[in-house]
């Protein structure tokens, strides 16, 4: 696919942005609908010529107004606990069209999920078993660790040996012991090796991996290679092309089957994919400093509002909406909240500010809103679609 695809926000829409962020004081996430449903269609054509069903990631954005957009244009939901589940209820989605992953899962949690009739892949040896004294005799999904990891920080690795995710490698044999004990059938087996993958070959070299686990154990027909498809932040970073990747899929698939001869069912769990950079955060601009021979400039949010650039010093492209044209000065970009860390950019080339300005941080659609909190009792920003 051309770059020019997927040309960035900031650009495209700026005139958009400037008229919703007048009308506001205070900082509030935009969301752009025709870029979502873009992104869902570059996902569902890609993966068109297989067997395929795909799940957006509700922790990244539970928007009401989000989710009916992702709903309608044909994707499922991937949630991670039963408020995500119930919000996916909520939406719209059937219960066919939810799977549900947790870790840490407490008994009563999963008979209250199980009572919702939601695809659930177990993550460990406990889930397995308290799920054959629920349902002996039922099919089941376990998710499966296999060594493979890779994300963009250490803390959104889902896969290997220092992740807490998934039935390990080594526990394989005790978890079809369990199954056995119970008289259940491991129909699927789920993997996701981390976040924000921009590199089609390590998505496939971890697949090939479960691919070697579906052989293994006949009775799979649902193998659910996780996901985690990153789009680019940084001016130097290429978009994932997922076009190539459903080619290499599907290649795969065939050669599984004529392996084997089983055809399997492929779920992808995309993340941040479908939402990611069509969000920004819009605030103002509060305050100016020089000192130290840096231009400061304060904006009215702060980390409580978007952690991800304290949390995983993630970078996000910030454009001053308001003189998106002028003058580009080297200028450190800092929040309201009364923590050092609470920094989005530091010396960071935007075009030169004054108080009042409008200021977006774009690529925001993705675990902005979601990890927001009222830190120093500050309210959370509103929500809009446009």
């Amino acid at each position: 696919m051309s770059q020019s695809t997927f040309a960035p926000v900031e650009i495209k829409y700026s005139k958009e942005l400037l008229e919703v962020g007048s009308k506001y004081e205070g900082p509030i996430y935009v969301y752009v609908a025709d870029r979502i449903r873009e992104r869902c269609k570059n996902l569902i054509s890609s993966f068109s010529t297989f067997d395929s069903s795909i799940h957006y990631a509700i922790k990244a954005n539970a928007n009401r107004e989000v989710l009916a957009i992702i709903r309608e244009s044909g994707l499922g939901a991937e949630t991670v606990s039963l408020g995500e589940v119930e919000r996916s209820l909520e939406c719209g989605f059937k219960p066919e069209q939810i799977i549900f992953t947790q870790a840490a899962l407490s008994k009563k949690e999963l008979q209250q999920v199980i009572d919702k009739n939601i695809i659930i892949n177990l993550d460990s040896l406990n889930q397995l078993k308290w799920f054959g004294e629920f349902k002996p005799g039922a099919s089941c999904r376990i998710r499966v660790n296999l060594d493979v990891g890779d994300g963009h920080h250490a803390h959104v690795v889902t896969g290997g040996a220092l992740s807490k995710f998934g039935i390990h490698k080594d526990e394989l044999k005790e978890a079809l012991e369990i199954a056995s004990t119970f008289n259940l059938t491991i129909e699927g087996i789920h993997q996701h090796i981390g976040s924000f993958i921009l590199d089609e070959h390590m998505f496939v070299g971890a697949m090939n991996a479960l691919l070697e686990v579906a052989e293994e154990i006949t009775t799979v027909k649902h193998v659910d290679f996780g996901g985690g498809f990153g789009v680019p932040y940084e001016p130097h970073q290429r978009e994932l092309d997922v076009e190539r990747l459903g080619v290499i899929i599907k290649e795969r698939m065939d050669s599984f089957k004529e392996k084997t001869g089983r055809s399997l069912h492929a779920l992808f769990e995309p993340g941040r994919y479908p939402v990611a950079d069509a969000g920004v955060l819009l605030a103002r601009v509060t305050d100016i400093k020089h000192h130290s021979h840096t231009m400061w400039v304060g904006i009215n949010t702060g980390f409580n509002h978007l952690v991800r650039p304290m949390m995983y010093g993630a970078y996000h492209p910030i454009v001053n909406v308001t003189n998106e044209n002028g003058k580009a000065i080297p200028s450190t970009i800092y929040g309201n909240i009364c923590e050092s860390g609470d920094v989005f950019a530091r010396d960071r080339m935007m075009a030169e500010s004054t108080i009042g300005d409008i200021v977006a941080i774009t690529h925001a659609g993705a675990y902005g809103y979601m990890m927001a909190s009222e830190y120093n009792l500050r309210e959370k920003p509103s929500e809009i679609v446009i």
